[in-house]
């Protein structure tokens, strides 16, 4: 349960019924109570607020409001190193103190869940030594020429409670006879097109090199803020991490690097990622109008008002249609299915008209283009003004009134009620009897 929203109603016996416009389906409310709860996992890194767009109708006439829901983030990601390997080739006689890598890890998270410390293992702290804060990685005593040293680096967040990972560091001391080879993609870029309702860690796309790769050639994501959103497997396979929303984002650009540190030299490729727009939201109207009113002198096309609903999709899933879905029984209004303009159609005929139809509510509905289509509707009362000039003649609804009384009935006493109305059904408020 994420919260309550309450809407009062100043009518009497009225049922008030909750929706919500758009919510990325991780919330839902309860129609009738106004509860509204979470039904998907929420990720601060994805997206640290939502907002909420929540309509409230009692049948006849509706209300909206915007809840802004704050994602609070808590320690869910460990440290990862840039690498998932390191080796590093150093010189013979090197000094001590001598800085001979950087060891980078990163973590998404915030605050003191996102600071990262390293730490060497004890057994390797005779010849190295690593700054906590930095990474840098430090010679630390004197090293045996034509020798290998294997490491194991930890990294931990400040979170609460703590994260961790670790990575392997191989250490070759004078060794420099290797048989280097380049490192090349086969393609100058890579494209590919995702839904955006694809599930993280589902591989979509997949970057390639060239065969005969030197050895230990490891495959990033350059782009740190990208690197976040997508992962790349040792064989070039490319995932999400987090969901994507096209309305927020369509489009990426990051750099795939391809490194070993036998190749005479490494590369890098772009890879562009196309995210194609989901029908996932529906219309909703930004503004409520509660009446229009017919009034006497009124021509036809003369305008009456206009509705505007927006979609948060994109293209023909973004692209609204209006239409009447109820109330215009004398086909009196005209509403064009582009502007949401509402014209007058034609000169009203009181005499021709079910009165009590004709101030039937206004039901329109805002359709998207998408596939299958998404709607949304909104409710205007249609009031007549009682001036219309053939229509303002009073008249008795009866020809006659017949009462019986008791001889003894006091004076000052009413006998009956009489009751004269228009040809609108209406009294009128200066008539004398």
């Amino acid at each position: 349960l994420i919260g309550t929203v309450v809407a009062t109603d100043v009518d009497i016996d009225t049922q008030l019924e909750y929706s919500l416009l758009s919510s990325n389906d991780l919330f839902e409310i309860d129609p009738f109570t106004g509860k509204i709860f979470l039904i998907q996992n929420l990720d601060y890194e994805s997206d640290k607020e939502h907002i909420v767009h929540i309509q409230v109708t009692d049948g006849d006439n509706t209300s909206s409001a915007t809840l802004r829901i704050i994602v609070v983030d808590v320690n869910d990601n460990a440290p990862q190193f840039e690498q998932q390997f390191y080796l590093i080739n150093i010189v013979k006689n090197i000094e001590l103190d001598s800085v001979i890598a950087k060891i980078h890890a990163s973590d998404p998270d915030t605050g003191l869940a996102g600071t990262i410390r390293y730490e060497l293992v004890l057994d390797n702290q005779k010849y190295f030594r690593i700054n906590p804060e930095s990474g840098d990685l430090l010679i630390n005593g004197k090293l045996e020429d034509q020798s290998t040293y294997y490491l194991m680096i930890h990294a931990f967040d400040q979170g609460k409670p703590v994260q961790s990972s670790a990575v392997a560091v191989q250490i070759n001391v004078g060794i420099d006879d290797y048989n280097r080879k380049p490192i090349q993609f086969t393609n100058e870029s890579f494209n590919f097109t995702i839904p955006e309702n694809i599930h993280p860690y589902i591989e979509f796309g997949k970057v390639t090199l060239i065969d005969e790769l030197p050895v230990c050639t490891s495959l990033r994501i350059q782009n740190f803020e990208f690197s976040n959103i997508f992962g790349i497997s040792r064989d070039g396979s490319i995932f999400l991490k987090y969901p994507v929303d096209a309305e927020f984002k369509s489009d990426y650009e990051f750099l795939v690097e391809a490194s070993s540190p036998y190749a005479t030299y490494n590369s890098s490729v772009k890879v562009y990622v196309k995210v194609m727009d989901l029908n996932d939201n529906a219309p909703y109207f930004i503004e409520k109008m509660d009446e229009i009113t017919i009034s006497e002198g009124m021509i036809i096309n003369e305008v009456l008002g206009r509705f505007v609903a927006v979609d948060n999709d994109s293209d023909d899933n973004g692209r609204i249609s209006y239409q009447v879905l109820s109330g215009n029984n004398y086909g009196i209004f005209n509403l064009n299915s582009s502007s949401g303009v509402l014209y007058l159609e034609k000169n009203i005929d009181i005499e021709e008209m079910n009165f009590n139809d004709a101030l039937d509510n206004l039901l329109i509905a805002a359709i998207d283009n998408g596939i299958p289509s998404r709607l949304n509707w909104t409710s205007v009362r249609i009031n007549f003004n009682s001036n219309f000039s053939s229509a303002t003649a009073p008249f008795f609804i009866v020809s006659q009134y017949e009462r019986s009384i008791f001889e003894n009935l006091p004076k000052g006493s009413i006998v009956l009620h009489s009751k004269a109305v228009n040809k609108l059904g209406l009294p009128g408020d200066n008539w004398i009897y």
